[in-house]
């Protein structure tokens, strides 16, 4: 699991060789823990491809949802992805935000993990609150609903995309979206 990877005692350390860097850093403030790292490969002709990745743990507060927001696309950015696929990451990301703000009552936090690799940008929202039934992918609600779009709008804008939760157990919301490059959508 994504999350798990960004506990301080398991954050991945610098390698020796000279094709790797890392960095890795934790803060935390007012209730909010950041934990970032950021790796770099570099390849026979110098080519890099930029490894993110960023945890919160934050507080189940609309007001923090910003937060989000403002880290979302630089991260995305700094694994190289368009600007079509850093905006459709910050939607459905905002949306499981959304979800375990709304949603989770008994906890008074969720974490939030966020990672670019290889070209694929994996998320993660976890709280341990009520949990729901869930029995299958989302589906569309009716036009006539007020609410119940957030988990359908995430499976449209990712390629895959796992709940796992259970009444009583809280939720988590993994998604993935494989991501265009700025140099690929240049050369397109």
């Amino acid at each position: 699991m994504l999350l798990e990877s960004c506990s301080a005692s398991k954050l991945p350390r610098p390698h020796g060789d000279n094709k790797r860097a890392s960095v890795w850093a934790c803060h935390g403030w007012a209730g909010i823990q950041v934990t970032f790292g950021i790796g770099a490969a570099f390849g026979q002709k110098g080519a890099t491809v930029a490894n993110v990745r960023v945890c919160l743990r934050l507080p189940r507060d609309a007001n923090a949802l910003h937060l989000v927001r403002a880290v979302t696309d630089p991260v995305l950015a700094a694994g190289g992805a368009d600007a079509d696929g850093r905006n459709d990451m910050a939607a459905a990301l905002t949306e499981a935000c959304g979800n375990a703000i709304q949603h989770a009552r008994t906890t008074d936090s969720y974490e939030v993990a966020l990672s670019v690799e290889d070209g694929l940008c994996t998320a993660e929202v976890i709280d341990e609150g009520v949990g729901f039934h869930h029995d299958g992918p989302p589906t569309a609600p009716p036009a006539s609903a007020s609410s119940g779009r957030g988990l359908y709008l995430i499976a449209q804008l990712a390629d895959w995309l796992e709940v796992d939760s259970r009444p009583g157990r809280g939720t988590t919301i993994r998604f993935v979206k494989r991501l265009t490059s700025r140099a690929s959508a240049v050369h397109a």
